[in-house]
């Protein structure tokens, strides 16, 4: 079996475990400049040890993009696309040995949320879209269902009513990051605002809930953005405000809140709880602010 019969099996097996067109086309991409490598250092597939994949996980990180060295996260997404390829070769017997089973990959730093908004500033720019029109009641219940559930921007462009509970206030991710499902508790805000945009929602053959007004189709993911950081200016905030920091407010405000950090992980849809953990570092850092404000000893004479 030659390198493309591999990859295209492999390919498969993805669809077929719920990942997304667009993550395969990016794994299917990651896949290609390997085999590039390979071709460059004439090494063929069922030779390789994992002596050969340290070598090349070496060999990118001197590697430039528009004279810029790799990211961390662009190497490691490299390098864990090739652990799950090989891991797939191995368990359907296709090759003997998975020589990526120990290759480890470039630690990551963890990075603080960028931008992250008070409970007023989201407030303000929530308040201050017109509900009147049906483009102001449809943004809203977007803004809305983001600070309400921490959802990803992927996650709420392929909601549909079918993945709505108003009874029990749930809301279904369908085949989110990495191709795992959750639900997760729909607020009574965001609730309401969704029911009053579905009355005005434009006729469509789309199933998606969130659609143009012009075409009746589908939001992408810019439109959203857009939606997002206009709405934010709107408002008179000056952070750039994407449907992300929604997601990282909606973290961050409900742990400063009491909430426990395994319910975040759960609610966002971590794999890992060290992908939630970084919420806590800014908790703590709101802390040693308010420490060096109203502690008696630290504060200024």
């Amino acid at each position: 079996m030659d390198n493309r019969q591999m990859i295209k099996l492999f390919l498969e097996s993805l669809t077929m475990r719920g990942f997304r067109p667009r993550t395969i086309e990016t794994y299917h991409s990651k896949l290609n400049q390997f085999f590039d490598y390979l071709a460059i250092k004439q090494k063929k597939l069922i030779e390789l040890t994992t002596t050969d994949l340290t070598d090349y996980r070496t060999w990118l990180y001197y590697q430039e993009y528009q004279g810029k060295p790799l990211s961390i996260e662009t190497q490691r997404l490299q390098l864990t696309v090739l652990r799950m390829f090989f891991k797939y070769l191995a368990a359907e017997n296709l090759i003997l040995i998975n020589p990526a089973a120990s290759l480890e990959l470039p630690r990551q730093p963890q990075k603080l949320p960028r931008v992250i908004l008070t409970a007023k500033e989201a407030k303000k720019i929530l308040e201050s879209i017109d509900t009147t029109e049906p483009m102001g009641l449809r943004d809203r219940a977007i803004l809305e269902t983001l600070y309400s559930t921490g959802i990803r921007v992927t996650e709420l462009i392929n909601l549909t009513l079918a993945d709505l509970d108003f009874d029990q206030g749930l809301l279904k991710v369908e085949a989110g990051k990495g191709g795992k499902s959750r639900v997760v508790p729909l607020g009574e805000i965001a609730a309401l605002y969704i029911k009053e945009y579905l009355k005005s929602k434009p006729k469509t053959n789309h199933t998606t809930i969130f659609v143009s007004f012009q075409k009746g189709m589908p939001l992408t993911r810019q439109i959203v953005s857009a939606i997002s950081i206009n709405r934010a200016l709107q408002a008179g905030i000056k952070k750039k405000v994407t449907p992300h920091t929604w997601r990282h407010t909606c973290a961050t405000l409900m742990l400063k809140s009491g909430a426990d950090i395994r319910y975040i992980q759960e609610l966002l849809g971590h794999a890992s709880l060290k992908t939630t953990q970084i919420y806590t570092k800014v908790a703590v850092k709101d802390l040693k602010k308010v420490h060096s404000r109203c502690h008696p000893r630290e504060k200024k004479q």
